[in-house]
């Protein structure tokens, strides 16, 4: 009776809505989602922290007061202010990395609203079909409560079985157990919608799959489209730019530092002023951090190859499930199933036939439905990850 149930919703008819629900949904969950919100705030930190590496150091001062003794020695002071500062080309090469690193922070923000909207897409496909089979449970509900109440009767007249009444009443149980399933599910997916909108109310009662943006019908053209729109791919492509960048950050680092400054000395009533200068050469402190960083940089260049294959077999796969799926759903009559379950309810109501055939008819047909139902969501799904970057 179940399969029966759930197929049974298929057999309605589907429409196209002037305006797609699902898009309206997605534009909400990218102005409230939190952790959109969060990601964002994180990479300002990040960015300011990344600005802030490339400033001067700060300035030293030091005073020293010295006195002899005895005290016809008199008193000495001496005051330094030095300022280091590392080798101008440093300075230039950290910017370049900032830069690109700043890219780098920005295609996290495109990730991750790419992962939300698709997660928030396949949540409002699940929800379009618990709204259609709510719909037709509804409708077998209301149905079986008539033919009960007529079968009631008939059993009073004696023109009835106790049998067959118990057997509409206990497949009303069942329906009625089925919507308050549907319903429990329902409520689950919708919770889980509202937190991806950042805990805001969502209204969506769609019951038809909106129709979809064109999808490239050429594997290949499809995985290089995909490509040049995958915000992973772009985050990896960057990373490796930035690689590239922080060698010659190394580098620079390794060049001499140098300090400037301004020095006075007071001894004995005489006052001096001079220029204080310096280099110092980081024989040790900048020891394999070029080497470090090449070998950093080649691990995010294998690891952007890697994602290219793995995107490539992903993308491949998709393809080849939908279309497959796309056959399967053109190999439904969808006109000739949904002319038998009317026929059928038809000769139900005339009395054509008895509750018991009934049932058995709706099964065999309604068989074949359940499976298409499952296909037809399936391909909703594969469609919304095939075109993730443009929902």
């Amino acid at each position: 009776m179940k399969r029966i149930l759930i197929a049974c919703l298929w057999a309605l008819p589907l429409g196209v809505m002037a305006q797609n629900p699902i898009t309206e949904i997605l534009k909400q969950v990218e102005a409230n989602n939190l952790m959109l919100q969060s990601i964002g705030y994180s990479v300002q930190a990040q960015k300011s922290t990344l600005a802030s590496e490339n400033n001067l150091s700060d300035p030293e001062v030091e005073y020293v007061h010295q006195w002899g003794n005895p005290t016809e020695a008199g008193k000495e002071t001496e005051l330094t202010v030095i300022q280091e500062f590392d080798f101008p080309t440093a300075y230039v090469q950290r910017n370049r990395y900032n830069q690109i690193q700043g890219k780098v922070l920005d295609r996290d923000v495109e990730e991750a609203l790419q992962d939300i909207k698709l997660k928030a897409a396949q949540l409002c496909v699940q929800i379009i079909g618990l709204n259609r089979e709510s719909a037709l449970l509804q409708q077998l509900a209301n149905n079986l409560e008539k033919h009960a109440q007529r079968m009631e009767q008939a059993l009073s007249d004696g023109d009835a079985v106790v049998l067959e009444v118990n057997k509409v009443k206990m497949s009303l149980m069942e329906i009625n157990a089925e919507l308050r399933d549907n319903d429990g599910l329902h409520q689950e997916v919708l919770q889980q919608l509202i937190a991806l909108n950042g805990g805001k109310p969502v209204q969506f009662t769609a019951s038809t799959y909106p129709e979809l943006p064109t999808i490239v019908q050429d594997v290949n053209a499809l995985t290089d489209d995909y490509r040049e729109h995958d915000a992973r791919l772009h985050r990896l492509s960057d990373e490796v730019a930035a690689g590239s960048q922080l060698i010659k950050v190394k580098q620079a680092e390794g060049l001499p530092k140098m300090h400037v400054g301004y020095q006075r000395n007071t001894a004995l009533g005489e006052k001096m002023n001079g220029v204080v200068g310096g280099i110092s050469i980081p024989l040790f402190s900048n020891r394999g951090k070029v080497k470090s960083a090449r070998a950093e940089q080649t691990s995010r260049a294998l690891e952007l190859q890697d994602q290219q294959l793995q995107l490539q077999s992903e993308v491949l796969a998709l393809y080849n499930k939908k279309e497959q799926l796309a056959k399967v759903l053109k190999g439904f009559d969808q006109d000739l199933i949904q002319n038998q379950v009317t026929l059928l309810g038809k000769a139900l109501d005339l009395g054509e036939m008895t509750i018991m055939d009934y049932l058995t008819e709706v099964n065999q047909v309604l068989d074949v439905q359940k499976e298409f139902a499952g296909s037809e969501q399936e391909y909703q799904q594969i469609c919304y990850e095939l075109i993730r970057y443009r929902l």
